[in-house]
This record gives C-alpha cells, sequence and structure tokens, in this order.
C-alpha cells in the first residue's frame, strides 16, 4: 500500500507501485531509522542483512532531495537525532561484530551526505567528530577505521574555514593520531595511510596549532617514505609545508 505525503521526502508523481526497497515510501526516513534501531536492539536472524539493505535504501532516500529544501532539512535533522540518528546506530553497534559492514555503509553514506548538506553540518561537527574518533580507537576491523577517518577528513575539509572549526581542539585530535605512528606496525597498510591523510588535513586546517608538531610529522613523512623505497601512493609533502 503506497500512500504521499506526510513522513515521506520522496516525491515518486505517480499510482505505480513502489519500489522494491526496504524502505517503505509511506514511512519515509524516521521510519527507516526507527526500524534500523530496532533491528539493532533485535539480534533477530538476518537482522544484519535487512539492516544493511535499509541502510542503503536510506541513503538513496536522503541523497535525491534537493539541495536547500525544507526536506533535506528535516532528513537532516533525522539522520543526526540524538535518538534515532545513525551516528548513535553506529556507536550501539561497537560491540556487535556482525554489524561491521552495517557500521561502514552508514558512516561512508554519512561522508556522502556531509557533501550534500555542506555548512548545514556545523550543528552535528562536534559530535561527528567524538564519533569519529570513539569508532576508530574501539573498531576491530580496518574498513570501519577507515570509513571512520574518511569521515572525519570529510568533516575537516568542509568546514575549514567555519566559526566551528576553532572547538575542534586540533591539537588534540593531532595527538591523538601522531600517537598512533609509534605502533604503526599493529596497523593495516590502508589505515596507517588513512592516519597520515588526516594528520595532513589538520596541518592545513589549523597551521598554527600545529607549528610545534610540524618538525615532527615532517620525519614521521620522511621515515615512511625511506621505508616504502618510494613515492607512489604516498601523500605530497606539501601537507607538511605549515605556513
Amino acid at each position: 500500500m503506497s500512500s504521499s505525503g506526510a513522513g515521506t521526502s520522496r516525491s515518486d508523481g505517480g499510482d505505480g507501485e513502489a519500489p522494491d526497497s526496504p524502505l517503505d515510501p509511506a514511512g519515509g526516513v524516521l521510519a527507516g531509522l526507527t526500524e534500523l534501531h530496532r533491528l539493532l536492539g533485535s539480534r533477530e536472524p538476518g537482522s544484519c542483512e535487512a539492516a544493511l539493505g535499509l541502510l542503503r535504501s536510506l541513503g538513496e532516500e536522503c541523497v535525491i532531495c534537493a539541495p536547500g529544501s525544507s526536506v533535506l532539512a528535516l532528513n537532516t535533522s533525522l539522520v543526526f537525532s540524538k535518538q534515532y540518528g545513525l551516528l548513535v546506530f553506529v556507536h550501539k553497534s561497537l560491540s556487535i561484530e556482525e554489524y561491521r559492514d552495517c557500521r561502514e555503509e552508514a558512516l561512508k553514506f554519512l561522508c556522502t551526505f556531509l557533501e550534500k548538506i555542506d555548512q548545514n553540518s556545523q550543528p552535528y561537527a562536534l559530535e561527528i567528530k567524538r564519533i569519529c574518533v570513539i569508532l576508530y580507537t574501539k573498531e576491530k576491523y580496518a574498513k570501519c577505521k577507515v570509513a571512520a577517518l574518511d569521515l572525519l577528513i570529510k568533516l575537516l575539509q568542509l568546514l575549514k574555514k567555519s566559526y566551528t572549526i576553532e572547538e575542534f581542539q586540533i591539537g588534540e585530535i593531532f595527538n591523538k593520531f601522531y600517537s598512533e605512528l609509534a605502533n604503526k606496525s599493529k596497523l593495516s597498510d590502508t589505515v596507517l595511510e588513512k592516519v597520515y591523510e588526516l594528520l595532513g588535513i589538520l596541518g592545513e586546517v589549523q597551521p598554527s596549532d600545529m607549528l610545534n608538531n610540524s618538525e615532527n610529522l615532517f620525519r614521521a613523512y620522511l621515515g615512511e617514505l625511506k621505508g616504502q623505497g618510494t613515492l607512489k601512493d604516498m601523500l605530497t609533502l606539501e601537507f607538511v609545508k605549515f605556513e
């Protein structure tokens, strides 16, 4: 049964059947997020697969919204809701191994969604940063760590000229991830490369905060390049040329 109006962020514009999707178009994003959390708490057989399909449908539902529209504003508030939003979902799922694919999917969607909402992400920026750091620290799986770092990098790139960035405590983030280099042999290549990228982005975002750390980071890059024996696929040294 299909209906249009309240609660949906899609305008199908016809009397045809609803698309073959786990997200009920009559319920929209709110219903999808509510069901996602229900599945997480239920631990029912097949709940992970159902949640993964639901996440993909939520992504499609949100991405089609027109920039600046009231529907996008509503969906943004739902996606970042402290009660049933995706940040809450990925945090709660950390202790459930079977949901690792769902965490990765949710983080990848959020990264894409940030591009969509751009500066409208500012009210949620500090919470996004907090969850990304927690996920990186507690996550067991490399692909989820990489997805969390990608989301944090995207956030920093979008907001580097905004007033919100002043509240990010860039120096603390740098110290946290620079300390990871001391145990880099325990990191996968993909995670290590992303850590280096994040450190470079931090230098771009707040160069004044990084003056005391620029020499250490420069040496770390040189050491990595020497260890690799090639410049291929490595970050360029311009990331550490702090002004």
